[in-house]
């Protein structure tokens, strides 16, 4: 629910966490998909053409500028570093789905996803270094050590749990 509601807030981020949705029961894809229509689901009623706009042509259509990367590229390098940031991408989703995504794995695809995207992008804002945090949040929780006590007597550590629940 709390990606659905991550979409409805900014949609283009949120896409990239998207695939962690692969290893995950199908209840957790319906109330991401119930979330997103709760929060985008009246827009659509009111005006489909103008959230369709808003939403993805104007991210498509939007001129460059010279706060990105691809701005001093030539076309033919433009498309270059989005088809080599896409293959590591796609490359990310394969392997992770076959290992079952990890919480080292996890947090790898979306460092790719991420840094693909800020490298890849037609603009670059300071604003786009807050999508970074969740990383952060994963990297601390899998790094972290959680102790649990036992019969108050033994205290046992294990690592910490990240987004699919899974234990490294």
């Amino acid at each position: 629910m709390s990606l659905g509601l991550s979409a409805a807030a900014k949609l283009f981020p949120a896409l990239l966490y998207f695939p962690l949705l692969l290893g995950v029961p199908k209840r957790a894809w319906w109330w991401t998909l119930g979330a997103m229509a709760l929060a985008f689901g009246p827009f659509l009623a009111w005006d489909a053409s103008g959230l369709w706009h808003n939403l993805f042509l104007f991210n498509f259509t939007r001129y460059g500028d010279s706060t990105a990367l691809s701005y001093y590229l030539p076309g033919p390098a433009q498309k270059a570093v989005i088809a080599l940031c896409a293959t590591a991408l796609l490359v990310a989703i394969v392997q992770n789905h076959r290992l079952g995504w990890s919480s080292a794995g996890q947090l790898a695809y979306l460092l790719i996803a991420h840094l693909g995207l800020f490298l890849s992008a037609k603009i670059f804002h300071n604003n786009y270094l807050v999508w970074l945090l969740p990383l952060y949040g994963l990297w601390l929780s899998d790094s972290l050590l959680v102790f649990e006590p036992i019969n108050s007597k033994i205290v046992t550590v294990r690592r910490a749990t990240c987004l699919g629940g899974s234990q490294v």
